[in-house]
């Protein structure tokens, strides 16, 4: 693979920050430009080491680059690709950190420009520049949703950006994608909200006193950006709908066992819940 010299990150909070510290520790690109419209952080992520020069002109930017990397909320990454599609160097490659990934891909596809979609499968319930870290994405899976108009060198140029940063990569339809984040990653996030959202509606005095670990280890995810899952939810949406009905017909379920006292049903649920979780531990260990 040819030499990287320019690499551009629109965006540069947590995940585009986290990348800039990564890019730069593994020496993958002469230059990393951070582009955003926050003057302030834009500045933070100079001063972390996050990127070597940033500015608020878009066009200037994208410049030059080899790369380009949209960081930011799925509704920016429609807004901002086609933007500064015709300003773009014809070797240049766009890539994008988007939770879902069919209708990016689809629209992108009918760009000028090289694109790859991508997902990392790592993140953070904080936010900006002051949570980014350059292990953020060691060891983590990254997503690349390739489709037939997809350039096999642009492919492997992405492919080599994270595996420069030890993160793994995995190939995917981005339909197949978007179906398995709905289950693995949307919906839980969705139940987070609600058990906040109940608990919430409980006004008794005692109930900060009565949150426990337990608690707080579910619902830490509910903490996350309100703008990032918004659109995540909505660029998502027949696909999730789906799956909130199949989480609707369990928790039904449940209710159904409890209402009647069938301890043994009860006992087989949680069982079946408790095997599975095991083997999660089991995969992150090994």
């Amino acid at each position: 693979m040819e030499k990287i010299d320019r690499v551009a990150i629109i965006g540069v909070g947590l995940i585009g920050g986290s990348l800039g510290l990564a890019l730069k520790k593994a020496g993958f690109a002469s230059e990393i430009i951070g582009i955003g419209r926050n003057r302030e952080s834009l500045e933070k992520a100079c001063e972390l080491g996050a990127v070597d020069w940033v500015t608020t002109d878009t066009s200037a930017g994208v410049k030059h680059v080899d790369i380009v990397v949209v960081a930011t909320p799925i509704s920016v990454i429609f807004e901002i690709i086609p933007k500064i599609s015709p300003l773009l160097p014809s070797r240049c490659i766009v890539t994008d950190v988007g939770s879902t990934k069919q209708k990016i891909v689809e629209e992108m596809d009918l760009l000028p420009i090289n694109f790859v979609g991508g997902h990392p499968i790592s993140g953070s319930e904080k936010r900006g520049i002051d949570a980014a870290r350059e292990d953020l994405f060691l060891d983590a899976t990254v997503v690349l949703t390739p489709t037939r108009k997809t350039d096999r060198h642009a492919l492997q140029v992405i492919i080599s950006l994270w595996e420069n940063i030890g993160s793994h990569v995995l190939e995917m339809d981005p339909k197949e994608h978007d179906l398995l984040l709905a289950i693995t990653s949307h919906l839980p996030h969705i139940a987070a909200s609600s058990l906040v959202e109940i608990v919430s509606t409980c006004k008794h005095k005692d109930v900060p006193l009565l949150l426990g670990k337990g608690f707080k280890d579910t619902t830490r995810i509910a903490e996350s950006d309100p703008i990032l899952w918004r659109d995540i939810c909505l660029s998502n949406k027949e696909v999730i709908v789906k799956v909130l009905s199949k989480y609707r017909e369990i928790i039904a379920n449940f209710e159904q066992l409890i209402a009647r006292g069938d301890k043994e049903q009860l006992t087989e649920g949680f069982s079946r819940a408790k095997k599975w979780r095991e083997k999660i531990d089991e995969i992150f260990i090994s």
